[in-house]
């Protein structure tokens, strides 16, 4: 529960605001000037602290713990900041990955192991993988060299991960009607394509090795893809080179 707490909050890091250095007491619903509900406020560092160029923004964070340590990835529009918060009062900012492209509003980070993936929605900028032990012992504030930089997709709207199986999902990217465009990340010095399914636009989506309820897809990969405002689809993507919806909805679904 500490590590959810400490991710939760981590999303008051990158706002534009003043820092704040102390915990700060959640008192008759506010945390000093956040609203809360039985959380205190552990600390706050300003776009600019995280090595952002205004007027730019932070979207979307994910998380790598290593050795007892936590670490934030933040999402910006300029490129990803890497946030050690194992000390949640005094989180230090230890590794920046500059973005492959322009800036764009919208970057998406998932973690495989030790090696984060990164895509953005501007064009060209394909998937950044970075090898996160690096930042175990880099001076704060350095740029974290690539471990590799996937080009089968330029932009993408966001990206989902199977740490059992080794494969990444490009999803809403400029390829495959914007469906799931699966990347095989065995070796994440050399992401390959695997395959796709292209029946619909995908914008956000969960993948896992189903176990259950229905027997007759146990064992096998399943992606959970949700269209937004169009609908819903279970897609069996064990085989990557013809996957196979099993169900849709038409209807309205976000994760």
């Amino acid at each position: 529960m500490r590590s959810v707490m400490r991710l939760f909050w981590a999303v008051f890091i990158g706002v534009q605001a003043v820092s704040v250095s102390a915990q700060v007491p959640c008192e008759d619903g506010l945390a000093g000037e956040y609203p809360c509900d039985g959380m205190d406020l552990m600390s706050v560092r300003s776009f600019e602290e995280l090595g952002g160029v205004p007027p730019g923004n932070g979207n979307d964070c994910w998380g790598w713990t290593r050795e007892g340590r936590e670490f934030v990835l933040f999402g910006r529009s300029d490129g990803t900041s890497i946030v050690e918060i194992t000390d949640p009062v005094n989180p230090v900012m230890v590794g920046n990955v500059p973005t492959a492209s322009v800036p764009s509003l919208w970057r998406d980070i998932k973690v495989i192991g030790d090696v984060a993936y990164i895509v953005s929605e501007a064009g060209e900028h394909g998937m950044q993988a970075i090898d996160l032990e690096q930042v175990l012992t880099m001076e704060p504030m350095s740029n974290v060299p690539l471990l590799s930089w996937y080009t089968g997709f330029g932009g993408a709207h966001n990206i989902a991960a199977n740490p059992e199986t080794n494969y990444v999902y490009g999803i809403g990217t400029s390829t495959f009607n914007g469906g799931l465009h699966i990347v095989d990340v065995s070796n994440p010095s050399n992401p390959t394509l695997a395959g796709a399914w292209e029946e619909a636009y995908i914008h956000d989506a969960q993948v896992v090795v189903y176990n259950g309820p229905d027997p007759d897809h146990v064992g096998k990969e399943i992606a959970f893809a949700f269209s937004g405002f169009s609908g819903f689809h279970i897609v069996d993507v064990a085989d990557k080179t013809d996957c196979q919806t099993i169900a849709s909805i038409a209807n309205e679904n976000w994760v």
